[in-house]
């Protein structure tokens, strides 16, 4: 079920619908040539999106608005590795943000996110900002939906109050999650929350290499390859005096401050992302820019992998081989 999905999100679900209606069903090359034309096309209808508005502002389609580093699922191929994350954005940080990017840019949608953001203890007031800030706005807070069914009444009353959406990136098949779904969606539904499902564990890709030892390491991709099926390109992130059009660079930087990156991920760093004192031409270009050298990092193709949990075992022995690795090259 959805409710109050926007005319662009559904052409996105024809396009997922439709890929995996194919999978399995066309040799795989086929497969790779129909991900690539898809995404060339919805990235030239998205870069038409971006547009200087009358009154001097870059209006974007989405963008991203970080909550937490921190993850309560340690999804094997993260995306952003949060397995091995912690903490949350201070809400200090986030209203400065605001603050410093509503007089820069105008997102159409702007989605709260993690990790996950239901673990931000300041949520309510996150949403409350957001719509303060942009007011003609769309509000989405995107979670695995876990955290749901034990949200305080009063920060579900907010999001209906505020009009914010909630979309549910379903990462586990299992009947655990599915009894825990039913207990979100009726939660949503009690305070008439909009709401959507995606069944991302249909569609979960190997987005990074594991080496011997299951540390995530950097591909070596030719970057116009990584650039041409890539989804990040149009996640832009605004994230302190910072606006960057790939979430996962933006992460990945974060991450390798963070201490949990081995030294591979350190050529990304090489990226500039533009700032709140950038001409409104100068974020435009930035958005609507093509490949760069940092999408070698990523794969040339799409595999799709089944979605599984790391252990807390794991996670740990990961983290102490990416220490170890961190010490030695220093």
């Amino acid at each position: 079920m959805s409710v109050g999905i926007s005319r662009f999100e559904r052409l996105k679900s024809g396009i997922r619908w439709l890929k995996r209606k194919i999978r399995g069903k066309v040799p795989y090359n086929h497969k790779q040539l129909f991900w690539r034309k898809t995404e060339v096309l919805r990235h030239y209808i998205w870069s038409r999106g971006v547009t200087i508005g009358k009154d001097g502002r870059v209006c974007i389609p989405v963008a991203d608005i970080l909550l937490a580093h921190e993850c309560n699922l340690k999804c094997e191929f993260c995306f952003y590795l949060h397995p091995f994350r912690s903490g949350i954005v201070p809400k200090e940080a986030l209203f400065d943000s605001f603050e410093k990017w509503s007089h820069k840019a105008f997102p159409k949608r702007i989605v709260l996110t993690g990790g996950e953001p239901l673990l931000h203890p300041d949520i309510a007031e996150m949403v409350t900002a957001v719509r303060h800030y942009w007011q003609q706005s769309r509000c989405e807070i995107w979670t695995n939906g876990y955290l749901l069914p034990h949200t305080s009444d009063d920060i579900l009353r907010v999001f209906a109050e505020q009009n914010a959406s909630v979309f549910i990136s379903q990462h586990l098949d299992t009947e655990e999650f599915r009894d825990i779904l039913k207990q979100s969606l009726e939660r949503l539904k009690q305070f008439n929350i909009p709401y959507i499902v995606f069944e991302a564990f249909r569609d979960w890709r190997k987005d990074r290499r594991l080496d011997a030892d299951g540390v995530p390491v950097p591909c070596q991709s030719d970057p116009a390859m990584a650039h041409g099926h890539c989804t990040s390109k149009r996640n832009t992130l605004m994230h302190g005096d910072y606006m960057y059009r790939c979430n996962f660079l933006a992460h990945l930087s974060m991450a390798i401050h963070g201490g949990v990156a081995v030294p591979e991920w350190n050529r990304v760093l090489t990226h500039k992302p533009v700032t709140f004192e950038s001409s409104p031409q100068e974020i435009r270009d930035y958005l609507c820019g093509g490949p760069m050298s940092e999408c070698s990092v990523c794969p040339e193709t799409r595999e799709i992998v089944e979605s599984k949990q790391l252990s807390v075992e794991d996670v740990q022995r990961i983290k102490e081989l990416v220490r170890q690795r961190i010490q030695k090259a220093t």
